[in-house]
């Protein structure tokens, strides 16, 4: 028996297969699960009214969804940036620093939100 440290070329291309097909199933249950939140905002966001779309916390998580391929142009032109400049592991930095700015603000923008009883507080 012949038992090589590596499996063979077509079972490489399977597992990557099943993988990538367990990605886009597992994607699609996400996008499926949380559509009807986000889409109660979306109407309030169309029309222009702001008020109704970045002061919710469906509304931030849409306008995070819809500022992906942003981010996405934003990570190309700075990788692009610094393998111009020599930088080896440019890919990996520009998505590490995109990521944190791009991860932290939207969590930190709900977290600063005035609650539901801003205007019924007792004065001090």
């Amino acid at each position: 028996m012949n038992h090589s440290a590596f499996p063979s070329a077509p079972s490489r291309r399977t597992g990557r297969i099943v993988l990538a097909s367990l990605a886009v199933v597992g994607l699609a249950s996400a996008a499926f699960a949380v559509r009807r939140p986000l889409m109660m905002s979306v109407p309030r966001c169309m029309a222009g009214r702001w008020h109704g779309c970045y002061d919710t916390f469906n509304g931030v998580v849409l306008m995070m969804l819809v500022g992906l391929p942003l981010a996405a142009l934003v990570v190309w032109a700075l990788a692009r940036l610094r393998r111009a400049a020599g930088v080896t592991s440019a890919w990996r930095m520009s998505l590490a620093e995109v990521g944190m700015v791009y991860g932290t603000v939207p969590f930190v923008w709900m977290t600063l939100m005035p609650g539901p009883g801003r205007a019924s507080s007792p004065a001090g």
